[in-house]
């Protein structure tokens, strides 16, 4: 079978990184894939589609979304938007579960191997290793400054 991700590690200008918020601006909160018609184009077009979900740290998603990129004006605004894009994900997970392709663990890296090569890589390849140490990019965090987080 063929493998087509839509997300190809780096977004663009019209599907962006298929985050959860996606894109900016003041209406950053309202804007994140839609399942609901990824699986009706793709049941209309007769091809099989899944997702792969991507997940991090809680303290890791504040820190680099509020601290290092500023995306959001407060603390407050940030802590909404991120426990509703957490609800949309929950509840996607749980009216696709068929269409669940893999989760990706992106704070200790250890499932990449397999997603990897689900998504047609190979994972000891050189293509594969440049591309992922472009991307992968951990940074464990101490208790004392995640307690600074909050």
């Amino acid at each position: 079978g063929w493998f087509i991700p839509m997300n190809s590690i780096k977004g663009n200008e019209k599907t962006g990184m298929m985050s959860y918020p996606n894109f900016g601006g003041a209406t950053k909160a309202l804007q994140y894939p839609d399942l609901d018609a990824l699986y009706a184009a793709c049941t209309e077009a007769g091809v099989v589609c899944k997702h792969v979900v991507l997940y991090r740290d809680a303290y890791e998603v504040v820190n680099s979304t509020m601290v290092h990129r500023n995306i959001y004006g407060n603390f407050r605004q940030g802590a909404k938007t991120l426990n509703s894009m957490l609800s949309v994900i929950a509840m996607e997970l749980l009216k696709f579960p068929d269409q669940t392709a893999a989760c990706w663990n992106f704070n200790d890296g250890t499932t990449v191997s397999a997603v990897a090569r689900m998504l047609g890589w190979d994972p000891d390849g050189i293509v594969w290793k440049e591309l992922w140490g472009n991307l992968y990019k951990p940074s464990p965090m101490s208790t004392k400054k995640q307690t600074g987080l909050m």
